[in-house]
């Protein structure tokens, strides 16, 4: 075992294949959830549990949430801006919350990439 991470840590792609797959991955789901709406958060959930259990830990679940979180953030900053320009334009509720809770996901990757990158070491 020793040996395998002896392995990852003198080959820098060992991290970021799976932290790449992770944003493919990341940014389709959250392209899915803006399509689909609130029945995508099951998607979501599946793909966060199962990138959880994909080796080397957390690199895969890193990618996933930044990439979903930062597109959820682009498009609720955007969302904003709109209804701040013209408030006549926007006819459901705030994004503001939206924003904030994908902002905690981005969050949430940076803390599992942090934690895969202090592991592989």
């Amino acid at each position: 075992m020793r040996d395998a991470i002896a392995d990852r840590t003198a080959h820098p792609r060992a991290i970021s294949s799976p932290l790449i797959a992770g944003a493919v991955i990341g940014t389709l789901t959250g392209v899915a959830i803006d399509v689909l709406g609130v029945r995508g958060l099951a998607i979501l959930a599946v793909v966060v549990v199962a990138s959880a259990l994909v080796q080397p830990r957390f690199a895969l679940l890193a990618g996933v949430l930044l990439a979903a979180g930062g597109l959820w953030l682009a498009f609720s900053l955007a969302a904003t801006a709109s209804c701040t320009v013209d408030p006549a334009s926007c006819s459901g509720p705030s994004p503001i919350p939206f924003a904030a809770v994908s902002a905690l996901v981005v969050a949430a990757g940076m803390l599992a990439l942090a934690t895969t990158r202090r592991r592989m070491r």
